[in-house]
């Protein structure tokens, strides 16, 4: 195999321009009244494998009773010495074009351990080999397959920005400083990348996430992003723009009943009886924001037309979830796949559906797909929505029927070009809605193709092809 490039990260900017692949009435007929681009799916979604890497759910196999069979033996970790599911991965942060991908996963065991894992993929998303592993939380082995190690909270939901040459590793710091949580406190953990062929996480300082007693980090002192506001994480670099633009999640924990940003009863998340799910109270705001040097960023303010953090509607999107993908559609539009929920979910990681939206300016957008037509969703559930008993969503998603392993979660979507007509859907799945309710069954990686409706998207974008 030829050696390929090293630079996988989103690259932005990108120079102008802007293949146009068709040209026919029926085209600029659509460029002309701005209608939005229609998606399809191409074949079912399916569970993504992954050959080598660390240890995976199905080895031990895992149950509730034996949370961490496997994991290690006389001592020692284990890896993965075959082709399994890729569980526990999740929130994928996927760069390429056509066949060949490159993946930031974050692989997180329950209670057990948490780093971020790279692998390739020449099948367009659906087989990965892996790569390299960086920022393990710890090294230790629980005392028992019986048991875990007592927590899972290090470095995740990874992403890489490669600023005017350099690339840039971000992720969330769910650590305890002290008595102050870093989870969406303080900046993102950003890392310095130095890329080899084969291990794209080339410059990671080797066992920063190494928790001491008190968990806090030991000898470390994490470089952290300035500018960004309760961040959350990168939701999706913006292809084309001078400087580096970004749209980021900012989440202010328990925020719509504490403070300043407390909300009246009306607009606050209850209890849900059809769940029995207790209530959230984080509040999500989507933002823009620029960066020169990968580390100081400007934030731009929010944007409009996602989410709407006082909703209470069954119906309704009140969370964004903090990774999705924007891509050029031509030189003044932009589309977004982007994971959304509402109180339902009890949870303002945002998993019920992944929709798409579409923006002229960035700052103001108009949701194509939401909830009631999603591009994937959880199982359909049946709901009072204004007093109206209602099934969501009302129509079929564009992926098709909700499968068994995705439906009680569904984030993270990560879209790529595939040709001038397909692109590739990346995206994390659950079979239940928390790890703790069945151990065997959570943090998957999905894979579909969707078909678009225009051949005139613009292919310019901002993915590292991989040439030699």
């Amino acid at each position: 195999m030829p050696k390929r490039t090293t630079t996988w990260s989103r690259k932005v900017p990108v120079k102008a321009g802007c293949g146009i692949l068709a040209t026919s009435l029926i085209v600029i007929a659509n460029l002309a009244v701005g209608a939005p681009v229609i998606w399809t799916n191409d074949g079912a979604p399916v569970q993504a494998q992954i050959t080598g890497g660390p240890w995976t759910l199905a080895q031990g196999p895992s149950s509730n009773a034996f949370p961490s069979k496997g994991y290690c033996i006389n001592g020692a970790r284990q890896g993965n010495p075959s082709t399994e599911l890729m569980q526990p991965y999740y929130f994928p942060a996927v760069f390429g074009h056509g066949k060949h991908l490159q993946g930031f996963f974050d692989w997180r065991p329950k209670n057990i351990n948490e780093a971020v894992v790279t692998a390739e993929s020449n099948d367009g998303g659906r087989t990965w080999t892996f790569q390299d592993e960086a920022l393990d939380l710890r090294e230790t082995c629980p005392p028992s397959d019986t048991t875990d190690n007592g927590g899972d909270d290090g470095y995740g939901h990874p992403y890489v920005l490669d600023v005017y040459g350099a690339q840039y590793l971000y992720t969330l710091d769910r650590a305890a400083t002290g008595k102050v949580s870093s989870i969406d406190n303080l900046g993102l953990v950003v890392n310095n990348l130095t890329p080899v062929h084969g291990k794209p996480l080339n410059g990671v300082q080797a066992g920063v996430a190494v928790q001491d007693a008190n968990g806090g980090y030991t000898s470390y002192t994490p470089l952290r992003t300035t500018g960004l506001l309760n961040p959350d994480g990168i939701i999706a670099a913006v292809p084309g723009r001078h400087p580096v633009t970004v749209l980021y999640l900012q989440k202010i924990r328990s925020g719509d009943n504490t403070g300043a940003t407390t909300l009246p009863a009306s607009q606050q998340c209850g209890p849900q009886p059809v769940t029995g799910r207790k209530a959230n109270h984080d509040i999500v705001i989507p933002r823009l924001a620029t960066t020169s040097d990968g580390v100081n960023f400007a934030d731009l303010g929010p944007v409009t037309g996602l989410n709407d953090p006082t909703t209470v509607s069954n119906a309704g999107t009140r969370y964004m979830g903090p990774r999705g993908t924007v891509i050029r559609l031509d030189e003044n539009k932009y589309g977004l796949f982007f994971s959304g929920g509402n109180c339902l979910d009890a949870d303002s990681d945002a998993f019920h559906y992944i929709g798409y939206a579409e923006s002229t300016d960035l700052v103001n957008w108009t949701v194509v797909n939401g909830i009631n037509n999603p591009i994937a969703s959880i199982a359909s559930i049946t709901v009072p929505v204004d007093g109206v008993v209602t099934m969501i969503p009302a129509e079929t998603p564009v992926v098709g029927p909700t499968q068994d392993w995705f439906k009680a979660r569904i984030y993270s979507p990560s879209v790529n070009h595939f040709d001038d007509r397909r692109f590739t859907l990346t995206f994390a799945g659950y079979q239940v809605q928390s790890p703790a309710m069945d151990l065997a069954h959570y943090r998957q990686i999905g894979n579909v193709m969707l078909k678009v409706s225009r051949r005139d998207l613009d292919d310019d974008d901002d993915h590292a092809r991989g040439e030699d």
